[in-house]
């Protein structure tokens, strides 16, 4: 049945009622009793009478109605795997993880595990770019002048030339795909196109777009591109001399952030200990081998994760979400306005998530490993958040949670 609407789904009230008669086992290394699964690893399960769908992390009492709520969502729209951070001033007070991180639904999901956080990569690669300003780079250098990417046939348009870093952080390169096709996920077209063996990478992409015309004079206006984003991950990693992940690793995080971060991989077998299962719930072209004519879970090789680069291919953790989210603003928005307070979102096949920095301080990441239906189909996470955080009546510290 489709995942966006399950057939059977209990109601609010008789969920959080479920979870009121939640039962805690806290001996490390132990397994409970109900549900014969490992605890995880701070020692702590949860079985409810959904259980299914079980919770991990430490349950804070305060938070319990943005807990309960995010599981609730998660559950009700049957995404395998889950997870929720949330800041208070940035302090992190609630770590949780939901459901299971392995295809067949039997190891629970811990609250450090890793998702692809698709355009929540563009927070990363616009901090990362402005970085690095003032040290050779400006918004106003041309992005030609700095890339060294020989277009396929030729550049393929003159205005071209005058594309700036700036544009590109603006979304108003000339480039929009409800104009002409995203690129990002045509790979196909790109390897045939460059005679290519194997699949395309973001160098490759970008010699085959920057020989294609643009939509629009640049500057003109803004329009959502996931290429401009993953051209502005080459200039980071062109200035400094480091992958775009070495690079957001050892800037924003000392090099040690919370938890890992990293490239993201289409294929299973090649994905870190750690990073879920992804579902989606259609199949698409064998991008990852090149071949049109086998059918592949969208989501596990029907598209290049590694070559959305600074557009959309980062792998790391809600609690490495809220940390960067600290010290910088949610940006990659197709506007020329920066906000301090906002809420991104990032969606591709298997993977849907949300980060949200409040006015109150309240500071929520939230990770799904399906994405429903469509790309919006979890767009309503933002409303049951802010409901929940409404009812939420007291706020522990980060000591106390």
């Amino acid at each position: 049945m489709p995942r966006d609407t399950p057939a059977l789904t209990p109601s609010r009230r008789q969920f959080l009622a479920a979870l009121g008669a939640t039962a805690t086992a806290t001996v490390a290394g132990c397994t409970d009793a109900q549900t014969d699964r490992p605890t995880t690893e701070s020692g702590t399960t949860e079985t409810t009478a959904t259980p299914d769908y079980p919770a991990t992390g430490d349950r804070v009492p305060e938070l319990a109605p943005l807990d309960d709520a995010v599981r609730e969502f998660a559950f009700e729209h049957d995404v395998p795997a889950a997870t929720l951070a949330v800041a208070k001033d940035d302090d992190v007070v609630l770590e949780r993880g939901y459901g299971y991180s392995d295809p067949g639904r039997s190891e629970q999901t811990p609250p450090d595990a890793l998702f692809r956080i698709a355009s929540l990569s563009k927070s990363f690669t616009s901090a990362a770019t402005r970085s690095l300003f003032g040290d050779g780079l400006s918004p106003e250098t041309r992005v030609l002048d700095v890339l060294d990417v020989e277009p396929a046939d030729g550049l393929g348009d003159d205005r071209l030339q005058s594309v700036t870093v700036q544009h590109l952080l603006d979304h108003s390169a000339g480039w929009d795909h409800s104009a002409a096709a995203d690129p990002m996920f045509h790979p196909f077209d790109v390897a045939e196109k460059l005679g290519l063996d194997e699949p395309p990478t973001t160098r490759d992409f970008a010699r085959y777009v920057l020989g294609q015309p643009l939509q629009y004079e640049p500057g003109e206006r803004h329009a959502y591109s996931n290429f401009g984003y993953a051209l502005l991950g080459l200039v980071v990693e062109a200035e400094s001399g480091q992958s775009l992940p070495a690079y957001v690793r050892e800037q924003f995080f000392g090099g040690d952030p919370p938890d890992p971060l990293y490239e993201g991989r289409a294929l299973p077998e090649n994905r870190r200990d750690r990073e879920v299962a992804y579902e989606s719930a259609a199949n698409c072209p064998n991008a990852a081998e090149l071949d049109r004519n086998e059918a592949v879970p969208c989501s596990d090789g029907g598209f290049l994760v590694s070559a959305f680069g600074g557009a959309g291919g980062l792998v790391t953790s809600a609690r490495t979400l809220v940390a960067f989210a600290a010290d910088h603003r949610l940006d990659g928005f197709a506007t020329a306005e920066n906000f301090e307070y906002a809420t991104a979102y990032g969606s591709l096949p298997g993977s849907y998530g949300m980060l949200q920095r409040r006015r109150d301080g309240v500071t929520v990441a939230v990770l799904f490993s399906d994405r429903g239906g469509s790309s919006n189909a979890l767009a309503d996470i933002q409303t049951t958040v802010n409901d929940a955080v409404a009812d939420v009546d007291a706020w522990p510290s980060s000591d106390e949670s």
